[in-house]
């Protein structure tokens, strides 16, 4: 490779570099803490393990850690793999569904990926979803929980609501 080639590709890296740290820095919602506030149609997951636990969930409590690790996968490291996500979601049949799955996610620190100038995030579920997915992303995966008829929805600020 000619020098012309290495330093036209080292430039495109960093512009490209560049451009992702500003579309994130933009772009990027402020995520609340769930626990503020009053709860008109909130539901707010316990702080000590990111969700609380259904009474009536649909599957076991390792099926529940299995979906969750795979949706924390999805979001390790450069770009997020949305449709791993919606997948894993469809796997719900109900709000406590929902919220165990959250139980099980926990609190969990995500990494930006190696030599990416952004921090590392570090929260639960519905905050790692509002840090890593745009709104349109979020409402698609609201699409998802809407098939299976859950009345919990994700959102952009971190926060859950039920409708």
């Amino acid at each position: 490779m000619n020098k012309k080639t290495k330093d036209g590709i080292i430039t495109a890296s960093i512009v490209i570099a560049a451009a992702y740290l500003l579309y994130k820095i933009f772009n990027k919602k402020g995520v609340s803490n769930p626990n503020s506030g009053g709860n008109n149609g909130v539901v707010v997951p316990n702080p000590e393990l990111g969700g609380t636990i259904g009474t009536a969930p649909t599957m076991t409590t390792a099926k529940f850690k299995e979906i969750a690790d795979k949706i924390f996968a999805a979001f390790e490291g450069y770009g997020t793999k949305t449709k791993e996500i919606n997948n894993q979601l469809a796997l719900l049949k109900n709000n406590d569904d929902v919220m165990s799955l959250i139980a099980a996610y926990g609190i969990r620190e995500i990494s930006s990926g190696s030599y990416n100038p952004l921090p590392d995030f570090t929260g639960n579920l519905p905050e790692a979803l509002a840090n890593e997915l745009s709104q349109s992303e979020i409402s698609d995966l609201n699409s998802v929980l809407v098939k299976s008829g859950i009345t919990i929805r994700f959102n952009a600020d971190g926060q859950l609501t039920t409708i």
